[in-house]
């Protein structure tokens, strides 16, 4: 389209187009200069069917029509075009953006900066267009963004901090630009870092520094807290742009946070830097008036932050391939010894088509490696693509491993002096961790990942294999493709001077089949990423099927390598994906998984600020506590109260909520009651009702049920106020939170088991017994009707309570329910004791 109109497009739309009684379908194009109408086979411009920006005097737009006035002056025969689309389309406000750039680029002026030496550094810069008239340009330690023109420093800009503020409207603007950071450390690609810390720090999440701002405003209502998608690209940066966003209203103010994260920054794309934004609006302000015109004005700045270095300054189309050109030499090197992280080789590879120089030779493993296999276990599409035209072409696999190695240090003798070995070592591992990167996205994407490898070695069977006949090369083509699973895991000797041997992933395995076996495993390191796709695809727990089998005692030999595993990991994205599976385990779950138990319990505290890991090994431990007693013991054993209580103040409501479903399994005993009551549960259990007994219903229910089981322990000690509290909140959110009868009938346990003095059974009674007459007509559920009946039979102490059944018609009311034996006894003790209790009124009568 761009040869067509000799002119730079940024959009098209095909359009029905109407002008002087005529109709015809065309594409419009709209470009740097103008309008463009091109044929529909895009063969050619339509006659009298380019605009210039200056020669259109308005835009309209009627449901899918969009109207275009033509000035007479433009010298052209038509004096209106009408455009029609089979749908509403961004083709309306494409043009009006067009046409305030035209006005921009004719009507900005630079400001003149004070200083002749400021003057001379700009003169060869490109001016930069402003997004939107009432703008002005701010710049900062690298980056430039665009404020409202009347916004005025107020703050010396200090380094990377700047301060803005629009005195008029009470709104102000903080800007912080932090020092760049690795994205990686080199020495540490694929091995286990526990053992070798790196220089640089690990950088923090995203959602991490936005908890950190929340818990530094304190109390404050959350109107937006999620990922916020930065669209504007103004100078065609070729950075990795992610953002976080908050919008807070404390006391006094409106305030949004944008956190920035700008990765592979040129030009050798290994760097990564964060960048935050502040605004802050006075309650006060006017702008409080318009709201959303607010918001929007806000979302402008955040979204204009752009980059100023010469990396990204209007480059066309090839301008990756140019800046890899230009930088060529220093990024391959650095590719060619894998000194990246998994991210960054997938960035080089689909945005600028950057592999290491020896690809063909991981194409020509990969390519080896699948015709081991049967052929109805590979896509002979995947074999067509890999097939690639090289000097070496081998059976074995391992033999193209040698050729790279070979190819990156030379072919050197037997006696390799010890930092040789160690330098060839490490790149032995890193090479096994990117191939398996390569085999699970790299190479063929969905259509080729590592489970066909663990797939086959699961469900080999002698007779399945069609490729061959005889059972001595069955065992040979099982014993490569096991020789290359174990190189791609790769265990080996933390002392890299050592030799690699795929024999230790065999003296692991065996290591553990004895009962209470397992390994040392100080002295070993491994790819995680390979071992975390070996546990998802069950290769592991096939080593050990036949042992399982046969199996008498509660060793479970496949639980207990995994747990050890588990505790090696470092990296939260896998850890997320192993612990996944372990959601699967039906029930009821064996004791031969208590090993897991354990780790689970340790992994607890060690991603405590990662909510992901936290709600997903809670709800692990929560399956795994369901109607098991060895499990709940367990748990309470290694302490797994008192994280459980730590994890009840936590800011995130998923790990509030998977914390109270767990704590409802493990707290129906006075043993573990005890436990958690010890360590002072019940003053975080008053701090969650003050914060969500008008917000979150779920967490007050399961808060319900938690206190309505310590209630049980005998030993809870609380204040009368405490007490009284937490009646109130379970009578309030009775009657204006609960959203179904299982949140019902744990607000009526919790009632029901709650210590009352005379008065408050008489305040319980006014408040409920109007409510459960009518709940009792409407559900049905046993559970509910249980805890109706025995709420009422405790209400029953006091004779103003029994007069006020007898009144409000309870007897009538249960006579209706349907009831199992359990009820039944108890709405004849109700009803035997309601009448005890009231005779005075049928004396009365």
């Amino acid at each position: 389209m761009v040869s067509l109109v000799s002119d730079r497009v940024r959009h098209f739309e095909l359009v029905k187009v109407t002008s002087n009684a005529s109709h015809a379908k065309a594409y419009v194009l709209v470009a740097d200069g103008g309008l463009h109408l091109v044929t529909g086979s895009l063969s050619s411009t339509l006659k009298s069917g380019s605009f210039k920006y200056e020669a259109i005097t308005s835009v309209e737009q009627n449901g899918n029509v969009i109207t275009l006035q033509i000035s007479p002056d433009a010298g052209s025969s038509l004096q209106a075009l009408e455009m029609g689309t089979p749908r509403r389309t961004q083709l309306y406000t494409k043009i009006k953006i067009a046409l305030r750039a035209r006005y921009m680029l004719s009507e900005y002026k630079e400001e003149e900066n004070s200083s002749d030496e400021e003057n001379d550094e700009n003169d060869g810069q490109e001016r930069t267009l402003l997004p939107f008239k009432g703008y002005k340009k701010v710049t900062l330690t690298g980056y430039f963004f665009f404020v409202r023109d009347t916004f005025e420093h107020t703050s010396f800009t200090s380094g990377s901090l700047i301060r803005l503020q629009d005195i008029g409207r009470c709104i102000s603007i903080n800007v912080n630009v932090r020092d760049t950071m690795p994205l990686n450390s080199p020495e540490m690609v694929g091995e286990y870092v526990a053992f070798k810390k790196s220089s640089q720090p690990k950088h923090q999440d995203l959602y991490q520094y936005s908890r950190s701002i929340l818990h530094e405003l304190g109390t404050a209502e959350v109107l937006v807290d999620g990922v916020y998608n930065k669209r504007m690209n103004l100078n065609n940066d070729l950075a990795s742009w992610s953002c976080y966003h908050l919008l807070v209203r404390t006391d006094t103010s409106l305030v949004a946070f944008f956190i920035f994260r700008r990765m592979y920054i040129p030009p050798m794309f290994d760097k990564c830097q964060d960048i935050s934004i502040r605004f802050s609006a006075s309650l006060r302000s006017p702008a409080m008036s318009h709201v959303s015109a607010l918001y929007n004005e806000i979302s402008t700045t955040a979204n204009s932050l752009t980059a100023v270095d010469e990396y990204n300054m209007w480059y066309d189309a090839l301008i990756l391939r140019t800046l890899l050109r230009r930088y060529k030499d220093l990024i391959q090197v650095r590719l060619d010894n894998l000194r990246f992280d998994h991210p960054m080789y997938a960035f080089l590879k689909r945005q600028g088509g950057v592999v290491p120089s020896y690809h063909k030779l991981i194409k020509g493993f990969t390519l080896s490696v699948l015709r081991l296999l049967p052929p109805d276990f590979v896509d002979p599409y995947v074999i067509q693509q890999l097939n690639d035209p090289m000097v070496l072409a081998s059976d074995d696999p391992m033999d193209y491993i040698y050729n790279v190695k070979a190819l990156m240090f030379g072919i050197g003798s037997s006696e390799e002096i010890p930092d040789r070995k160690e330098l060839m070592n490490r790149f032995d591992m890193r090479l096994a961790d990117y191939i398996a990167l390569c085999i699970d996205d790299l190479l063929m994407g969905h259509h080729l990942s590592l489970a066909i490898l663990t797939r086959y070695l699961n469900c080999m069977e002698d007779s399945a294999y069609k490729k061959v006949n005889t059972k001595l090369t069955i065992a040979h083509y099982l014993q490569k493709l096991r020789s290359v699973t174990a190189y791609l895991i790769h265990f080996r000797p933390i002392d890299f001077t050592k030799a690699y041997s795929p024999l230790l992933l065999d003296r692991i395995i065996e290591s553990y089949c004895v009962d209470s076996g397992g390994f040392n495993w100080s002295g070993v390191v491994f790819n995680h990423y390979a071992a975390s796709r070996m546990i998802e695809e069950g290769f592991f727990i096939h080593q050990y099927a036949k042992d399982m089998r046969n199996a008498h005692s509660e060793w479970n030999p496949y639980v207990s390598l995994v747990s050890d595993l588990l505790d090696k990991y470092n990296d939260d994205l896998i850890m997320e994906r192993v612990l996944k599976k372990f959601l699967d385990i039906p029930q009821p779950i064996d004791p031969s998984y208590l090993p897991l138990l354990k780790c689970m319990i340790r992994m607890l505290r060690r991603y405590s600020m990662n909510y992901k890991i936290v709600v997903i090994i809670t709800s692990i431990l929560t399956n795994f506590s369901f109607n098991s007693k060895i499990f709940k013991d367990h748990m309470i054993k290694n302490g797994v109260a008192t994280l459980l209580i730590e994890n009840m103040l936590s800011g995130e409501d998923q790990i509030v909520l998977s914390t109270l479903k767990l704590m409802i399994n493990i707290t129906k005993t006075p043993d573990h009651q005890n436990a958690f009551i010890s360590h002072g549960v019940m003053s975080n259990f008053i701090v969650i009702l003050e914060k969500y007994y008008a917000k979150n219903i779920e967490i007050i229910a399961l808060s319900a049920a938690v206190l309505g089981q310590l209630f049980n322990s005998g030993i809870m000690r609380m204040t009368s106020k405490q007490l009284e509290y937490i009646i109130d909140v379970m009578l309030f959110s009775y009657h204006i939170g609960a959203q179904d009868v299982g949140q019902i009938g744990m607000l009526l346990f919790c009632l029901k088991k709650a210590p009352k003095t005379g008065a408050m059974h008489i305040k319980v009674g006014q408040h409920m017994l109007r409510s459960i007459v009518v709940d009792l007509k409407v559900y049905r559920d046993e559970a509910f009707v249980v805890n109706a009946l025995e709420l009422l039979l405790e209400l029953t102490a006091r004779v103003q309570n029994c007069i006020a059944m007898r009144q409000l018609g309870v007897l009538e009311a249960v006579a209706q329910v349907p009831l199992n034996d359990t009820s039944v006894q108890l709405a004849n003790k109700l009803k035997e004791r309601i009448v005890r209790r009231t005779r005075c009124l049928e004396s009365t009568v």
